[in-house]
């Protein structure tokens, strides 16, 4: 059972992201609270979010859908049932009379809070050793002090008492949590501000509250109200990163990661930025991902998209997605970032293991495969209304070759070999129409449902749909030379997000967000009453019916997303509803995502060497199975004899995980046995000295798994009982 706080924290969580979609308001002067708020940031903030709150975004964000639909009766009276009906299954298994209040309490300082303009963030304190980051939170509580006051006042009432003490920051009197020197941090008011932070030893978090300056953060996009400013600094993480891994005498891998963010070309990244505001009836989110000097690597990949190809896309689709991205120069720039991090062990492994599997397949995945695909492709969906389309719609891949021979043969051998592989429980099968083959994918549960992956090759292009049909009718459009008469360009709706068009974009995004919206909403009304049974079985009453939205989603115009280069990096332009997932938005978990790609690195280094031991140990699993086939089943003395034997090579016999200066044997061989014992025996480990995480393991079986150490332990204990044997003591 949960604990009284922590069900009081779950409870909080949706109303607080819910809260967070209402910060909303009429324009807002230039500049906003938002980047006002942006200039009261600490020196050497490494990542930032910022809002001009709800109060000031309420007018703005009521005439967006998102606020129409947030603030319509029947969404509201759907949402506090649901709310109510939560509290009151927890209160009834606390039993306590009082919870309801508590959580009332919490939910009045958060909304209080998100409707004033505030920031929070990471930044660095370079004097702190061991822990040099902190974080913080300002809020600009302007004229709601007095109400923010009593509501954190009755939070800290709950508190025992003394609980809470006073601090001192600069002049001001704050509180922290008593006998919590080693993370030190504050709350409280200072001016017009509410201010919290962990781990600031020397209050740096408040050093600009009461100094006007500008920072240069938002320099480099428009404008807006600024509902949400987001920004991360890549470099400044990266230098913190080196700087801890330095002192714990990381140094080596700081080097490979370095080296390995430049061959993908991440090295060059500064920092992203993005701006969302509310402009009329839609949401617009512009951001910027800062890059110095030449594109490298997988960056250098990323091309302009041709705008002709959108003259292939049936005016009745309800989205379309352009991209050019060279797939072979990505290969090249992992692979050669592979090479770097690794060059005699993974590397040569990784080679060795791809060789293995074209022999397989029969094709070289870069020669053959990926440089057969000349780069520019088109994406798009149509209603699930359609003939053509599956019972869920219809997808239509059509994608430039610059060797339609070499694709083909690729992607038939390939097919072969699927259906091989698999005992055809998936088919793979060709059929000729009109003097051309289609080429097409079977699986049962899908064709249940008229999903059967097919494509053909056309006009030098690939083009590959969602069933046989939709890929004909594709086919059929891409070699009507009137196509452009009647091309997805030609749709009023279209017309306004084609402007970003003029800019060479490397990505387009063009979607029907009302239809796109009324499908998905009618697939979760579908689902709605077996969620809402699911819940009856828990304990909880949920409405039976979503809420009829259609007089809102009426009203709601196409979206559109653009990506483009310049001289200061990549741009992302989002203009549309909100109600389907933001493409733009993809860029800033990209961007997080590399900012934690340096320290995932090493953990991604530390995961190739267990993949390489995990194949060393099923060679030796081969050998072992060639050496009992040879020797009435029984298993050589030792493993070192597979070497002189069966020709292993007595590099397979090391673990890359072994340390340099350990002298004992990489994996552990259990002895007197043959390909008649239990298939659940352990034959072969690796050395438990140096394992400390997970460890490969080859059993009788011929399979090898990398299995946890308590369930190793379970494992070998049961391994040595079969064979009526003690088990050593450390192994």
């Amino acid at each position: 059972m949960l604990t009284r706080t922590c069900k009081i924290t779950l409870l909080c969580a949706g109303p607080f992201l819910s809260f967070f979609f209402v910060l909303c308001s009429a324009a807002a002067a230039f500049p906003s609270s938002g980047e006002q708020m942006v200039n009261k940031l600490p020196d050497d903030t490494i990542a930032f979010a910022a809002s001009s709150g709800g109060s000031e975004l309420d007018s703005a964000f009521r005439k967006t859908i998102l606020g129409k639909i947030w603030h319509d009766p029947n969404v509201q009276t759907f949402v506090n049932s649901i709310k109510n009906e939560i509290i009151s299954k927890i209160q009834s298994e606390e039993q306590d009379p009082n919870f309801s209040k508590t959580a009332d309490d919490i939910f009045s300082l958060i909304k209080l809070s998100l409707k004033q303009p505030f920031v929070t963030g990471i930044a660095r304190d370079k004097t702190n050793k061991d822990f040099p980051v902190y974080y913080f939170a300002i809020i600009d509580a302007q004229n709601k002090i007095s109400e923010i006051s009593k509501s954190l006042a009755k939070l800290e009432a709950y508190a025992p008492k003394g609980q809470i003490v006073d601090v001192n920051v600069g002049a001001s009197k704050l509180h922290w949590i008593a006998d919590s020197n080693d993370l030190p941090g504050y709350w409280g008011f200072m001016g017009n501000y509410l201010v919290f932070a962990i781990n600031d030893k020397s209050g740096l978090a408040v050093k600009y509250l009461k100094s006007t300056r500008t920072a240069a953060y938002l320099a480099n996009l428009p404008a807006g109200n600024d509902a949400l400013i987001f920004h991360i600094d890549f470099q400044k993480s990266a230098e913190i990163i080196k700087s801890v891994s330095s002192e714990e005498g990381n140094e080596d891998d700081i080097k490979i990661i370095s080296s390995v963010m430049k061959e993908l070309g991440l090295a060059d990244i500064k920092n992203f930025t993005s701006r969302t505001s509310f402009e009329g009836s839609d949401v617009v989110e512009n951001s910027l991902l800062e890059y110095n000097g030449l594109r490298k690597g997988i960056m250098a990949s990323l091309k302009s998209i041709d705008i002709s190809m959108l003259d292939f896309v049936d005016s009745d689709a309800v989205s379309v997605t352009a991209f050019n991205v060279s797939l072979s120069g990505i290969y090249d720039s992992i692979m050669n970032s592979i090479k770097v991090a690794s060059p005699n062990d993974v590397y040569p492994e990784a080679l060795k293991a791809l060789a293995e599997a074209e022999s397989e397949i029969g094709f070289n995945i870069r020669k053959d495969l990926l440089a057969s695909l000349a780069g520019p492709t088109v994406i798009y969906s149509l209603p699930s209304q359609m003939p053509s389309a599956s019972l869920t719609g219809g997808a239509v891949l059509i994608s430039k070759l610059s060797n339609a021979q070499s694709f083909e043969k690729s992607m038939t051998n390939f097919g072969d070999f699927v259906a091989k592989s698999t005992d055809n429980s998936v088919q793979f099968s060709r059929r000729i129409v009109n003097g051309r083959t289609y080429y097409s994918f079977g699986i049962l549960q899908l064709s249940m449902m008229q999903i059967i992956p097919t494509w053909t090759i056309a006009d030098n292009k690939l083009v590959a749909a969602a069933n046989p049909a939709l890929c004909e009718a594709s086919v059929a459009r891409l070699t009507d030379t009137s196509r452009s008469a009647n091309s997805i360009r030609t749709k009023e709706g279209f017309k306004k997000a084609a402007v970003g068009l003029g800019l060479n974009p490397v990505f387009f995004n063009y979607t029907d967000s009302k239809i796109k919206f009324n499908e998905t909403y009618s697939v979760f009304q579908q689902f709605w009453p077996t969620i809402v049974m699911m819940a009856s079985e828990a304990g909880l009453r949920l409405p039976w019916m979503l809420p009829s939205l259609y007089e809102i989603t009426e009203q709601i115009q196409p979206s559109f997303n653009y990506i483009w280069f310049d001289g200061k990096g990549l741009h992302s332009h989002y203009q549309g509803s909100g109600t389907e997932p933001s493409l733009t938005s993809g860029i800033a978990v990209a961007g997080v995502a590399m900012g934690a790609l340096m320290p995932a690195l090493v953990r991604a280094r530390s995961l190739a060497q267990t993949v390489v031991a995990g194949t060393n140990l099923a060679t030796i699993g081969k050998c072992l199975i060639l050496y009992a086939n040879e020797n009435d089943g029984n298993y050589p003395p030792d493993l070192k004899t597979l070497i002189e034997k069966e020709g292993l090579s007595p590099k397979t016999l090391e673990s890359p995980r072994k340390p340099k200066d350990f002298t004992g044997p990489s994996f552990i061989y259990i002895t007197g046995q043959n390909s008649l014992s239990d298939p659940e025996n352990i034959l072969a480990y690796e050395n438990t000295e140096f394992c400390t995480e997970k460890i490969n393991v080859l059993y009788n079986d011929g399979h090898v798994a990398s299995v946890e150490p308590d369930t190793f332990k379970e494992e070998l204990k049961e391994t040595y009982k079969r064979l009526g044997r003690e088990m050593p003591v450390k192994k």
